[in-house]
């Protein structure tokens, strides 16, 4: 889909460079893949990839795990134990949900960062150690530096590049080839032959919301191939959907719905506004759409009417009208 094409020309021109990656989006919709092909095709390619999931982490074991510790640090460490920095050195260090990360680590990653070098718990000197990082989260990083949980110094260090990963119901162009990816792969594993997939069946992988992403479509097929004992597959081998709160991060389409309907819910008890509340409305929105668009096109009428799927003079027209009016 455009979608992903937009992300696979993110990776290309960031790739080859040493910058910091960030990568945003839902669970499963495919974050880590994204880091592994960053890694793919870099400079760094020849060294290792490590992976750090925060999230499965203790808070006490964290530090430990991510700089490692001496012998004799603290009670039970009977042994030298290299950390997931330094056994980045060379390739990449890809950190899972980074916003799990405690905020008394926080200053001595960014210290890591900033002077490639790393301390061990209970060492009396720093390692050097070269890696580039790549982090990812589903949260909103920006929501929690405002809100003091996240350092606003190790956000900017993060986010040298940002990439976006959307999530699956924003490119159901992708839930075709994806279905076909999985069950090739999935009857490869299991030693049968690759099933039929019905018009209801495709129909009914296209209606879902898929909450859970690329990792629930691939649960489903894996579901519904079970049940299927070797036959076509139709909609009713499918599990039930996830419900939205696997859903970490509403999609904007899914968040413009809701304040839409609240704003909807608020002009209903506005006696004032009934009976031209789609007139209200249309002038809130349009002005904005209209604007975006053409700053988009940098002031051209043509593309800008083109994408909004308007006749130029209508769009002109439009625009003079609101600007007669205001």
């Amino acid at each position: 889909s455009p979608a992903m094409q937009q992300v696979f020309k993110q990776i290309a021109m960031v790739a080859p460079t040493d910058a910091a990656v960030h990568i945003v989006g839902e669970s499963g919709t495919g974050k880590e893949l994204v880091a592994r092909s960053i890694h793919h095709f870099s400079r760094r390619q020849s060294g290792p990839l490590v992976v750090a999931h925060i999230a499965a982490l203790s808070p006490s074991l964290a530090e430990s795990e991510l700089f490692g510790h001496v012998r004799g640090a603290f009670t039970g460490a009977d042994h030298d134990h290299v950390g997931l920095l330094q056994r980045a050195h060379g390739g990449t260090l890809f950190i899972d949900e980074v916003a799990e990360i405690p905020l008394n680590l926080q200053v001595k990653l960014l210290r890591a960062i900033e002077y490639r070098e790393v301390t061990p718990v209970g060492a009396a000197h720093s390692i050097p150690c070269d890696f580039r990082i790549i982090s990812a989260t589903h949260c909103d990083l920006r929501k929690l530096v405002a809100e003091g949980k996240f350092r606003h110094d190790l956000y900017y260090r993060l986010i040298t590049f940002e990439i976006h990963v959307p999530p699956l119901r924003e490119r159901t162009g992708d839930i075709k080839p994806l279905a076909e990816f999985f069950l090739k792969e999935l009857c490869h594993k299991m030693e049968t032959p690759i099933p039929h997939m019905t018009p209801d069946f495709l129909s009914a992988l296209l209606d879902r919301p898929w909450w859970g992403n690329v990792r629930e479509l691939r649960s489903a097929l894996e579901h519904a191939l079970i049940l299927s004992r070797g036959g076509p597959l139709h909609a009713d081998l499918l599990p039930p959907p996830l419900p939205q709160v696997f859903s970490q991060t509403p999609s904007l389409e899914y968040d413009l719905r809701e304040c839409v309907k609240k704003w909807v819910m608020d002009a209903l008890k506005d006696e004032k506004l009934l009976g031209q509340i789609h007139k209200q409305f249309l002038d809130i929105v349009e002005p904005v759409l209209f604007e975006t668009v053409l700053e988009h096109y940098a002031g051209q009428y043509l593309g800008a009417a083109r994408a909004l799927g308007l006749h130029r003079i209508t769009l002109r027209r439009k625009l003079d009208r609101r600007k007669a009016a205001d």
